[in-house]
């Protein structure tokens, strides 16, 4: 199975610790080991989609905190630092949900 090319979000260099390793261990055991866990993928609720896949490109849109822990605010207005972080930290592991649940496995991911 050809492997995924998920360009804009790994391109921030943010996700790229937990998707790729020299290792034996899955994406997924490395999220837990981390002491994260994927939240449920955001269903879409009006005429939008959260990801297409075209070919071996994954896009994806409209990302924001799963389970209904959005934060909402300006960074350095109404957030601090570690409040930015954790915001971003809960998008990231959204983001990671609905790649998962596109490609079926994290694994499949480059």
């Amino acid at each position: 199975m050809k492997k995924l090319l998920l360009s804009s979000v790994l391109s921030l260099g943010l996700l790229t610790p937990f998707l790729s390793s020299a290792d034996d261990t899955t994406p997924e055991q490395r999220i837990k080991a981390a002491g994260f866990t994927l939240p449920a993928p955001v269903k879409p609720i009006a005429n939008y989609v959260t990801w297409r896949r075209s070919g071996n490109t994954l896009y994806l849109s409209g990302h924001g905190a799963c389970e209904g822990k959005s934060v909402l605010g300006k960074l350095g207005s109404n957030l601090n630092i570690e409040q930015g972080y954790d915001a971003a930290q809960l998008v990231g592991l959204c983001a990671l949900a609905t790649i998962k649940y596109a490609t079926g496995d994290l694994s499949n991911v480059k």
